[in-house]
């Protein structure tokens, strides 16, 4: 979806342009790195970090630490496209990255090409102080509704996410592969993805606006009192968010193919509730149901892409402060006393034979943050994010 708007024009001449800006009070404090336009169709985060920065130039103290800001794809964002060969929110996993790394760059797609600038500019920002690092991944959604939060469920991340009182999405990690969540998450970074709205909708981009300055005090770059106009952006994301602040986990991912004429129905919209055997959808094969009660998210309406929509399910706030009760205690080092259980030493990898430790050995492993799972035959490797920077 182009948006139809008077910026257009002046967010295309200015999209070759890798740094949005940044700032530096030369003292110590959090390292803030917001990611804007990854997607190129998603010029609001963008816009929003201009802002940023041009209050930013006007204060004349109170920030502690440093921020910056980084377009993600410029080709795409050039186009108005959500990308040009590929997804560059799709290319960050381990093996995808060593291919790169062997491959000439002459032989790079217009992504690749992309990933490797941003691969080396982010490097820069974060070969410092790895645990004062702060990103801030700002996107769009193709279908309205309210914004929400995407994070890997790590202590770090909630202590960041929870307090700007949106939805937050526990479980990404586990439908999709290759996003740069999932890489920098990997390493122990705080890493906070916000969807601030639709495409287009002038208010996403004051939306994004308040979370950025909302997520700048809460990590400790600025006051609260420093803040221009502080009291309407939490007025804005309070009213925006609807009131629903829940935490909500993925329960079922609708993945499509290339060419098989996956069409979403209309009007569906973020965190609406469907049922078990609703209709959704559409593809050359028929009516798509979800199989699962809960709430809808991310509808695609933008034909492009291989996720259809999600359906998440609200987490009780007894288990979330169970599971942070457990993490602070060191009470994973028991979990090999469970039967079929065994841990690698020294890591955050452990194996569960699905013939012996059978009962709600999934939803256990949540608990402790082990989030990625794959099988191997009888086993599930369960893997979770570390908490500190490696």
């Amino acid at each position: 979806m182009i948006p139809n708007d008077s910026n257009l024009q002046d967010r295309t001449a200015h999209a070759t342009t890798r740094i949005i800006g940044e700032y530096d009070s030369n003292t110590p404090g959090p390292r803030i790195v917001i990611l804007a336009g990854v997607h190129g169709n998603e010029h609001a985060g963008v816009e929003a970090a201009k802002r940023i920065f041009t209050a930013l130039g006007t204060m004349e103290s109170g920030v502690q630490g440093r921020i910056i800001a980084i377009r993600g794809n410029l080709p795409a964002l050039g186009r108005e496209a959500r990308f040009i060969d590929c997804d560059l929110n799709r290319m960050w996993s381990g093996a995808t990255l060593d291919a790169l790394a062997l491959q000439d760059p002459a032989d790079d797609n217009t992504e690749q090409s992309e990933q490797r600038e941003l691969l080396c500019r982010i490097e820069k920002e974060i070969q410092t102080d790895r645990k004062s690092v702060v990103f801030l991944d700002l996107h769009s959604t193709s279908a309205p509704g309210i914004p929400f939060v995407i994070i890997g469920d790590t202590l770090r991340n909630r202590r960041i996410a929870f307090p700007l009182r949106l939805p937050v999405i526990l479980g990404f990690e586990e439908a999709i592969e290759g996003t740069l969540d999932e890489y920098f998450g990997a390493r122990g970074l705080v890493h906070i993805v916000v969807e601030g709205g639709q495409h287009g909708d002038p208010t996403t981009v004051d939306n994004l606006e308040a979370i950025i300055w909302l997520t700048l005090t809460t990590s400790g770059l600025i006051s609260h009192e420093q803040v221009p106009g502080i009291d309407g952006h939490r007025s804005r994301i309070r009213d925006a968010g609807g009131g629903v602040s829940a935490v909500v986990e993925l329960v079922h991912r609708h993945g499509t193919e290339d060419g098989d004429g996956f069409h979403m129905d209309d009007d569906h919209i973020n965190f609406e509730t469907v049922r078990s055997g609703q209709r959704l959808a559409s593809d050359r094969s028929g009516a798509i149901v979800t199989p699962k009660d809960g709430m809808l998210l991310l509808p695609n309406y933008q034909n492009i892409g291989n996720d259809g929509f999600f359906v998440g399910r609200r987490v009780r706030k007894f288990w979330l402060r169970f599971s942070a009760m457990v993490r602070h205690l060191g009470a994973d080092r028991y979990l090999p006393l469970l039967p079929g259980v065994r841990r690698e030493p020294g890591s955050d990898v452990v194996y569960a034979n699905r013939k012996v430790a059978r009962w709600l050995t999934v939803k256990i492993f949540h608990l402790f943050g082990f989030r990625k799972c794959r099988r191997d035959g009888d086993i599930l490797v369960f893997t979770r994010r570390p908490e500190r920077p490696v």
